[in-house]
């Protein structure tokens, strides 16, 4: 049977629920539990589940086909009642209400019964038993309940008793959880590394340089395995295949660090690979919470008194203990609170691995802070400390996130702490800790069914946040909430971010937080400037990461300059800089910088390069025309649209003509492209795994007038024929769109402009619509992450590149080589660096991306996307919401009100990445007109011309190519 309604990743809610934290004592008539064991076939081993009045929290493991005896021990009155039961995760086709198949065969993460038991003395069903399972699937997030009735969300695929299938067919047993809920934490196995964080079969590579890495230290080569941040350099420019040294201020120690994520399962974000192993983070940017992590460094220190005649450096042997690694902000005033050294000490080494003059970097002292420079929100000096380490408001771990480590010994993850719960023992220099970030899921979001160990009640201060206040010098400690949207400002209309307490501490929503991989040894503090990411939530990464042209309609019926795209995409509004190019695995800042001298002066240069940048002129999302909310964007948008297509643009446009319609031989068109089988407006991304739903781009993107990339224009003869000018593309050439993130990642996909062009061209010759072309007209090639193959192969030519030629003769090197020649230095620390982030020169910079702002912190300027329901609410004209502040905040253009109203925020406002409407949208008639006098391309809707005949710049003509080009065979 299939109860009413699914578990889904896609489903959201915009509940305003209670600050307080989830209950767990049992109510009067709710059985309590005493204990839950369980027994595997063949063994007499108990396994306690749950005992002495706690969850014992192991990892059960439960594989399908295990036979297993789950036992259960629970008291209370002749009263009592209540169900025993648990569920466990499967990824599976998702259903309707129904229990039908979705449009479009959509799969996700749902929740699964794996037995259910009721509880109720005056029904004979008593406070003791046991259930004897086989085991129908792995049993992954295995989490176990008492409940007075049974959930609403949870797939009954797997119950087969007569008995129990009833209970799920009885008014009233099923319904929503009531908040008593007795819950246990996720019992299944968390991730498929063995508890020593390595695995046993690496499968699948990022790009053709560098492997997946197994997680064993012995096995770890930055060469083959690559790295995060800055590529090593001197500064003579010659480059080296690994990350660069961090140096503290009295630089005689030296560490070489790299982060890496947990790979496992089919990405289709990477082109549908298949990818199991630790896989390096590349680029210095946003990494989703909830995925396991691996530092991996390696330390040296200087005999700087060393009697020898070339005092040397030595690999770190021993322990690295638990309380010198870290994860977290640097605060400005820890810099220069340490010693400061001499410029640098001697580059001999007597293992060989350090031949470079390291020169110092940030002097830093674990507790020199100025106390006095931190403060509570409301003014009060900050008191708080962060674990047994913490010295208070002057130890710069006071301002750490609490993450969750991996505990080697025990095989499972910790409670959000500052440190490790071990140290580890050095191997040739090297050491490894495994953490995740957490999520931050809301008290009452169905998510917290699958990991409930994130509910914000526990998680709400892992991520402190500093504010500077106005032009002091002093810093506001408050705790961020990650992967939240904006809300508006009702006196301005302006979209901030919105702040709420929880046991007496500002909470701030935000889409990413800043944060560093940190050293402590003695009281030097190594802070890796080449390692500076942000935790965002694993919703908003996907969205951010994901951007796409869906659909595309070309206004002049060629790319040429000064044409016009109407695009309708994803996340089209999170994106840097977006080009076309023809280069495979191109970067668009690569590009950029080199026709950063091209001379455009001159009207004959387009078609001379092989790629150039677009302008996206203006975006909005699909929900923007759910509300009555207006901003410049959204006019601008609407006006070209009319202008176009010749209809209004609204919401009920994509009801009835975005989902489809039919050619005039009867041929049925498929609706826009990924769009979701339950809400015309959004489209269905699947991301590591996981399915979400988001609301559709609708862009406005021009083909400058100064363009000198590739074209594709048409002239026509003396006969009234067109033709591919000579600057065109060939047929059949490959162009790309290659986009760089709000998250840094560049994202490719394939746009082969002749044939989309073409199959346009025919759509309209055949009677259709423009606004039913772009319907039609969904691109052949999914976007792809190629992040990893762009930095990889730039990493791999900046080597080739900066290698010395050779010299001739028997002593040529001689003089090179210390103490003869000059050594090279490394360039590891500046006053602009220090102070902004932003690499200096050659030797400090991420290969590829020249001198951009790579390392700037855009929280502020990106947000989440514009989803929401306004009914006919005017942001001007509401209240201000009682204890909601809108300090130090970046004005941005959209307006955003929660359900058409303020509202005060809560632990439970903060839901998730993008809240949606409960609203229903009615489908009103759409007006269909005509084409319109665009001074372009007509239709044979128009009335006008030969029905094989299309109505180009220069006139009527055919097209250069007849037939569905994409779509025969």
């Amino acid at each position: 049977m299939q109860p009413f309604l699914q578990a889904q990743k896609t489903r959201r809610h915009t509940r305003f629920g209670s600050v307080a934290a989830q209950a767990t004592p049992a109510s009067s008539d709710l059985p309590a539990i005493t204990a839950i064991w369980l027994t595997a076939k063949g063994s007499r081993r108990e396994y306690p589940i749950y005992q002495n009045n706690n969850w014992v929290g192991e990892p059960l493991n439960l594989k399908k086909g295990m036979e297993v005896t789950i036992h259960y021990d629970t008291t209370g009155t002749d009263r009592s009642r209540g169900f025993l039961y648990a569920t466990f995760s499967e990824k599976r086709m998702l259903r309707n209400q129904y229990g039908d198949r979705m449009q479009g065969n959509p799969v996700g993460s749902v929740r699964e019964y794996l037995f259910i038991r009721p509880i109720a003395p005056e029904h004979n069903r008593f406070f003791r038993g046991s259930v004897n399972l086989m085991i129908p699937e792995d049993a992954s997030n295995l989490t176990f309940y008492l409940t007075k009735n049974l959930p609403i969300d949870v797939y009954a695929d797997y119950i087969y008793d007569k008995k129990e299938i009833n209970m799920l067919k009885t008014p009233g047993i099923v319904g929503p959880v009531s908040p008593d809920a007795i819950r246990s934490p996720g019992l299944g196995a968390p991730t498929t590394f063995n508890k020593n964080g390595n695995t046993s079969d690496v499968v699948g590579a990022r790009s053709e340089h560098y492997d997946l890495w197994d997680g064993r230290l012995s096995n770890h080569k930055w060469s083959k395995h690559g790295y995060t941040g800055g590529q090593l350099a001197l500064d003579n420019g010659q480059k080296f295949d690994g990350p660069a040294y961090t140096v503290p201020g009295d630089p005689w120690r030296a560490i070489r660090s790299s982060l890496y994520q947990w790979r496992d399962g089919t990405y289709k974000e990477f082109g549908g690979k298949q990818l199991k192993g630790w896989d390096a983070v590349r680029i210095n940017d946003a990494i989703p919470a909830g995925t396991p992590m691996c530092i991996v460094f390696k330390a040296w220190y200087h005999d700087r008194d060393s009697p020898l005649y070339h005092p040397e450096w030595h690999k770190y042997e021993g322990t690295w203990n638990e309380w010198d690694v870290w994860v977290g902000p640097l605060p400005e005033p820890a810099l220069g609170t340490g010693e400061k050294g001499p410029k640098y000490y001697g580059s001999h080494a007597s293992s060989g691995d350090i031949n470079i003059n390291l020169m110092r970097g940030n002097n830093i002292h674990k507790t020199k802070l100025d106390p006095d420079r931190f403060v509570n929100p409301d003014g009060s000096p900050f008191t708080d400390t962060r674990g047994r380490h913490s010295k208070g408001p002057h130890d710069i771990r006071s301002y750490a996130f609490k993450v969750e480590w991996w505990d080697y010994k025990t095989g499972k993850w910790t409670e959000p702490q500052v440190h490790p719960p071990h140290g580890v023992t050095l191997s040739n220099g090297k050491g490894e800790f495994i953490f995740r970030l957490p999520r931050q899921i809301a008290n009452d979001s169905p998510e917290l069914a699958d990991d409930p160990q994130w509910d914000l009640t526990k998680t709400w201060d892992c991520y402190p946040l500093l504010d500077r206040e106005g032009n002091t010098d002093t810093y506001a400690v408050k705790r961020g909430v990650i992967g939240r949207m904006q809300v508006t400002d009702p006196e301005t209309g302006k979209k901030k971010y919105p702040e709420t307490t929880h046991e007496g501490r500002t909470l701030t929503a935000t889409d990413a937080i800043p944060f560093f991989m940190m050293f402590g040894r003695g009281h030097e503090v190594f802070v890796d400037n080449n390692a500076y990411f942000r935790v965002s939530d694993p919703k908003s990464y996907a969205y951010v990461n994901n951007p796409a042209f869906n659909n595309v309609y070309w206004k002049e019926g060629e790319f040429s300059p000064g044409s016009t795209m109407i695009v309708i995409g994803q996340g089209l509004n999170r994106v840097y800089d977006i080009a076309l190019t023809t280069k495979k695995n191109d970067d668009a800042w690569k590009l950029s910088r080199e026709l950063y001298d091209v001379d455009r002066s001159s009207e004959d240069l387009a078609g001379t390069q092989r790629g150039d940048m677009l302008k996206v002129t203006r975006v909005i999302t699909a929900d923007v025309l759910l509300d009555s909310a207006k901003s410049s964007g959204e006019t601008e948008v609407k006006a070209a649209w009319k202008n176009v297509f010749g209809v209004e643009l609204a919401a009920s446009w994509f009801d009835i003509v975005g989902t489809g319609g039919k050619l005039p031989d009867g041929t049925q068109l498929t609706p826009l492209k990924n769009q979701s089988p339950t809400r015309s407006t959004h489209y269905r991304l699947e991301s590591s795994g996981e399915v979400y739903e988001f609301p559709y781009s609708i862009a406005i993107i021009k083909i400058p007038k100064t363009w000198v990339g590739p074209v594709l224009d048409f002239e026509v003869d003396e006969n009234g024929e067109p033709y591919l000018t000579g600057k065109s593309l060939k047929t059949g050439t490959k162009t790309y769109l290659t986009t760089k993130t709000a998250y840094m990642q560049t994202i490719e996909q394939e746009m082969n402009l002749d044939e989309e062009i073409q199959y346009q061209l025919d759509m309209l010759a055949q009677g259709l619509k423009p606004s039913e072309v772009l319907v039609a007209n969904d691109t052949d090639n999914d976007a792809i992450n190629n992040t990893a193959a762009v930095v990889d192969q730039t990493r791999q030519d900046n080597v080739e590149d900066s290698k010395p030629p050779k010299k001739k003769g028997l002593f040529s090197g001689l003089f090179d080589l210390w103490p003869f020649g000059k050594k090279g230095t490394l360039v590891s620390d500046s006053a602009i660096r220090r102070r902004t982030l932003i690499p200096v020169g050659k030797t400090q910079r991420i290969s590829g991306f020249g001198s951009g702002p790579i390392f700037e912190d855009v929280t502020s300027k990106f947000s989440a996307d514009h989803i929401s329901s306004l009914g006919a609410a005017s942001p001007n004209q509401l209240p201000s919401p009682e204890g909601v502040k809108y300090n130090n905040f970046d004005e941005i253009e959209e307006v955003y009100v929660m359900n058409g109203k303020p509202t005060n925020p809560s632990l439970g406002w903060f839901a998730g990445v993008m809240p949606e409407s409960d609203e229903v949208i009615r489908s009103a008639p759409v007006e269909r007109l005509q084409f319109g006098d665009m001074g372009t391309m007509h239709s044979r809707a128009t009335g006008r011309g030969n029905p094989m005949e299309v109505t180009l710049i220069n006139g009527v003509s055919r097209p250069f190519r007849k037939g569905d080009r994409r779509r025969m065979g």
